[in-house]
């Protein structure tokens, strides 16, 4: 009898275990239009051109080696030039991180870019500042979520970087350690995708024939996160990420990064980027898990955690403690939590300097 039970559940398995979180199924019936990833790569878009730049910056990524390593884009408001400035002049200078750097990682090809909302009452400033500092791509203000701003960091590279390996999305408010990230993308050459291209590969129009077992997302990964479908009264923020059935049927979201930091390859870009034209139903509106949670999920591309590197979100702990008594070789990023009022540049040179310190030594090893 037992026996017979035990074949009826292997024949007819009545009690199927369904995955808590949208795996690719799901999310190919609720927002592809019951399209498999390979199908839906193989259609038209259905989406017009519809990111815009008030800036472009188009030749920010010219280089007569052709190929760049590494595409870093901040996302920045109009209203931040203290920060970017003091960005500029510690942890986003290439001259002072390749200063420090040994032989290998001064050999990278590097861009760093802001990717800026546009405000219609800082506009002049903001034009004059990337007449000095020829590093802003600048964009309408799209929506709250800021879902087409990231996408528009995938366009923007996608037609006029394509030849970087990696493009790493950082929030303004994160304060980096270069030399670890340069260490990475050292490590990971990512020569997998054709890099002979000059030209923009136009992903708006078609599609590449790319192994979705291949592209590579990495980050700071959150597991098994429940769906927020009710304001939590203990947090006030959380009603920016409240989801509805409709936007989310299922109730826990796909493994995803941290939208404070995450890399991703240009091949996992380029399926993103493909993939988004070509759906017709509503979007996700939380930007970080629709684009390195939900869409991934759906192409089968691997979400991996940077696990041998910290980044400090403790607001209780800061920069400067976070850097100094870190192991420097896993002291990644720390979000920042400063008022306005105080002076930026003064504690971005103390973070700075840490870094600097540490990698002097490491370097004397």
């Amino acid at each position: 009898m037992i026996v017979i039970i035990i074949l009826n559940q292997i024949i007819n398995p009545s009690h199927e275990i369904i995955p808590k979180h949208c795996d690719a199924i799901r999310i190919q019936e609720h927002y592809m239009n019951n399209l498999s990833a390979y199908h839906i790569l193989q259609t038209k878009r259905v989406h017009p051109e519809i990111f815009q730049y008030k800036i472009v910056n188009n030749r920010a990524c010219e280089n007569n080696n052709s190929t760049i390593d590494l595409l870093i884009f901040i996302t920045s408001n109009s209203r931040s030039y203290e920060r970017r400035n003091a960005i500029r002049r510690t942890y986003g200078n290439l001259n002072n991180i390749f200063k420090y750097s040994d032989n290998a990682l001064a050999r990278l090809e590097v861009r760093i870019l802001f990717m800026i909302n546009l405000d219609e009452n800082r506009m002049k400033t903001v034009l004059y500042e990337q007449e000095i500092f020829n590093d802003i791509v600048l964009i309408p203000e799209y929506d709250s979520m800021n879902i087409y701003r990231d996408l528009s960091i995938l366009d923007w590279s996608s037609k006029y970087c394509s030849q970087a390996r990696f493009i790493f999305k950082m929030n303004g408010l994160v304060f980096l350690n270069p030399f670890l990230l340069l260490k990475f993308i050292n490590e990971n050459p990512n020569d997998r995708f054709n890099l002979e291209f000059k030209d923009s590969i136009h992903i708006a129009d078609s599609c590449a024939h790319t192994d979705a077992r291949l592209p590579l997302l990495f980050g700071f990964i959150h597991l098994n996160e429940d769906v927020l479908r009710h304001k939590l009264s203990t947090n006030q923020q959380s009603g920016n990420c409240l989801v509805n059935k409709a936007e989310y049927p299922c109730d826990t979201y796909p493994n995803y990064l941290n939208d404070n930091a995450y890399l991703i390859s240009n091949d996992a870009r380029n399926l993103i980027l493909c993939t988004f034209y070509r759906q017709s139903k509503i979007l996700f509106p939380i930007s970080n898990i629709y684009i390195t949670g939900i869409l991934p999920e759906y192409l089968h591309i691997e979400r991996y955690s940077l696990i041998n590197y910290k980044i400090n979100f403790d607001s209780e702990i800061s920069c400067e403690e976070f850097f100094i008594e870190t192991n420097p070789l896993q002291a990644f990023a720390c979000v920042i939590n400063i008022d306005l009022s105080k002076n930026i540049f003064e504690y971005y040179s103390i973070y700075w300097q840490s870094i600097i310190n540490s990698q002097i030594e490491n370097n004397e090893k």
